[in-house]
Order: C-alpha cells, then structure tokens, then sequence
C-alpha cells in the first residue's frame, strides 16, 4: 500500500513566508483533500500546480490555521489525524526536500495502463478477437477512465468517484454475467475508482480479468494502479480488429 505522501504549499503573496509542508496519510488522502477543498469557498485562494505542489494566498486564506480557523472546520474534521501541514523555512533560503516518489496524477478523462500493485509488469490487455480483458505482461492497453456524474475534465479522482472505463472512443468496459470484464458499445458498466485497488477485480486462472464483490478463493485478488498511458491516435481509438461478432450492444 502506498506510504505517506508529501506535497510543498508556497505563499503567492509573499515568497518567503507561510510557505508550508502538507503530509498526507498517503496519495488518496491528498486527492480526497483536493477535491474537498476545491469545492469550498476557499478555492480561489488555493491551487493545484502538480500534485506535489500547491499555492494559497496567505493574506486571504492561510492553510498554517488549517485545523483550527472555524471556516475550514467542516473539511478539517473529516481530515484531522490523516494530514498535517508543518512550516518550511520561512525567511530562509534553505527548503526541505521531500523523498523523491513516483506519482500518477488521477484525473477525469486521463488515459492510463493498469498495471498490478505488486508485479508492475502485470498490464490490463483487452484482447478484441476474445473481447475479453487479460492480466499479462504483454502490451498494455489504454483505457480512459472518467467521472459517470458528468464532473468536467481534469477532476481529480477519488476512491468514492462512480466511474466508466473506456477502450478508444468506442467502447465500455462492463462486467458480463459471469463477472469477467468485457467491452461493447452503449451502456457502460458502473464501477467506483476505489475498487481498482481494493482487490474488486481479480484474475481467474486463464488470467482474465473479472469482477468480484467478496474475496472468492477460486480467484486471485490483488490490488492495481494506473499508471500514464499516451493517448491513442485515431486510429487506435477506432481500431479495425474490433470484432462486431464478439462485441455486443447488450
């Protein structure tokens, strides 16, 4: 599971001070506190650079008062005891460096790989002539997840977030009757983005991956992360191989 993660906060205001180090219980948690935040009223004063980096603007909004300005109280509750905000070194030219780490941005509309938490040579690959999706260490295939309510594009992701998996322009990925992952046109399946690294969809023998709600001994459960994929060129999105026979529109 992935550990703590860090994020530097600097002050548009003033370059010097109230420049701040937010940790976070881990990379979930600083995207659960994105969202949050940026649906508040403090949003104009606060942005999102990269996922490891912030701005506020102190003199409006000072995030060193996090956890004890009454405005912020309703998100700070939800988030006491999973982050913390600790300052730099304001008025110095020293800065904390924070441990280098790998970092996928989670946004709507992204286009990634999945890949398994533990083997990262371990791809989703959707197989068009089978159109079935299989776990292998082959050539991935991209798919493009986003936010089922209609959030504009770039949201960032959380665990909560109802999403549709896409392969091209074309197709969704849904669960058939037997629960493995398949792709058609029209209706596409309804997953949550937390179910990706839950454990909800695992491998059965043949290496297809399927869908499941509880553990099932007869299936091998393991966890998967998105890493960035390019997006596909035309071309790919509506690739000749797909198989009308194979795909269905139910």
């Amino acid at each position: 599971m992935p550990g703590l993660f860090y994020a530097y906060i600097a002050n548009i205001a003033d370059e010097a001070t109230s420049r701040l180090l937010a940790v976070f219980a881990s990379p979930a948690v600083a995207d659960e506190w994105w969202r949050a935040v940026s649906a508040s009223p403090h949003a104009k004063f606060i942005k999102r650079v990269a996922p490891q980096f912030y701005a506020h603007d102190a003199t409006q909004c000072n995030l060193t008062g996090f956890f004890d300005i009454l405005e912020f109280k309703p998100i700070a509750d939800v988030f006491r005891g999973r982050m913390l905000f600790t300052p730099l070194n304001d008025g110095l030219l020293g800065i904390s460096i924070i441990p280098p780490q790998e970092i996928t941005d989670h946004v709507s509309e992204g286009w990634y790989h999945i890949r398994s938490v533990s083997n990262h040579a371990l791809r989703w690959h959707y197989d068009a002539a089978e159109n079935t999706i299989r776990a292998s260490d082959g050539e991935p295939t991209q798919f493009r997840i986003s936010i089922r309510n209609g959030a504009p594009e770039g949201t960032i992701l959380v665990g909560t977030d109802r999403i549709t998996l896409y392969i091209g322009s074309r197709l969704y990925v849904y669960e058939d009757q037997s629960r493995q992952l398949k792709a058609r046109p029209g209706s596409p399946g309804d997953f949550r983005f937390l179910e990706l690294e839950s454990g909800n969809f695992a491998m059965s023998e043949d290496a297809t991956v399927v869908f499941v709600d509880n553990a099932d001994s007869n299936k091998r459960l393991m966890g998967w992360e998105l890493s960035p994929a390019l997006s596909p060129g035309p071309r790919e999105t509506t690739p000749e191989h797909f198989d009308a026979e194979n795909v269905s529109a139910y």
